[in-house]
């Protein structure tokens, strides 16, 4: 665990300590770990403490994934921690430094120390050939699905045909219009 401390005298006796430290200073790439900035002293003092504003990112290689809610601890002989954790991940590998955050409290205001944190790639072996991480895997076909993508067509289908045979037996068996001959007549016409 990598640590950083600063102590600053408030009083004659009573001292304000600010220690940054991160969760682990070696990571993988896309892997998260634990930055904390802790603010600790006698609980009258820690009444005004500011903790640095972070956005989503620390520095063009860190990010910030979450932010966690301030937390206070009370420690021995009324003594009281205040703490800030984030929580962060690299996507390139290399050495990349945390800058120093101002903390303010009251009117002063206290930088933590520089941490470096160190994202490595997975390692390699060339010597094997390329290979998929998985195989394909092909899911079998339940009933239900089934149902929903084949069988409501063919009840369809048979819903159709059979109002259609319904509509061919009704109109085969309708009465049919008996033809009247025109009358002959039996005078002439003229």
């Amino acid at each position: 665990m990598l640590s950083a401390v600063l102590m600053v005298p408030a009083q004659a006796q009573n001292a304000v300590h600010v220690t940054s430290d991160l969760g682990s200073d070696s990571i993988l790439i896309g892997e998260q770990t634990e930055f904390t900035i802790t603010v600790s002293g006698p609980g009258s003092l820690l009444e005004e403490v500011a903790f640095p504003t972070i956005g989503d990112t620390i520095s063009a290689h860190i990010e910030v994934v979450k932010k966690d809610r301030i937390r206070d601890t009370l420690r021995h002989n009324s003594e009281i921690a205040i703490s800030q954790r984030w929580y962060i991940t690299s996507w390139d590998s290399g050495y990349f430094a945390i800058p120093p955050y101002p903390v303010k409290w009251k009117n002063d205001s206290f930088l933590t120390e520089a941490l470096l944190l160190y994202s490595t790639t997975v390692p390699v072996d060339t010597t094997l050939s390329i290979k998929d991480i998985k195989d394909i895997f092909v899911l079998g076909y339940t009933w239900t699905e089934w149902w929903w993508k084949t069988g409501i067509w063919i009840v369809l289908a048979i819903g159709l045909a059979g109002v259609g045979f319904l509509f061919y037996f009704r109109w085969k068996k309708r009465p049919k219009k008996e033809t009247v001959p025109a009358p002959v007549p039996t005078l002439p016409l003229h």
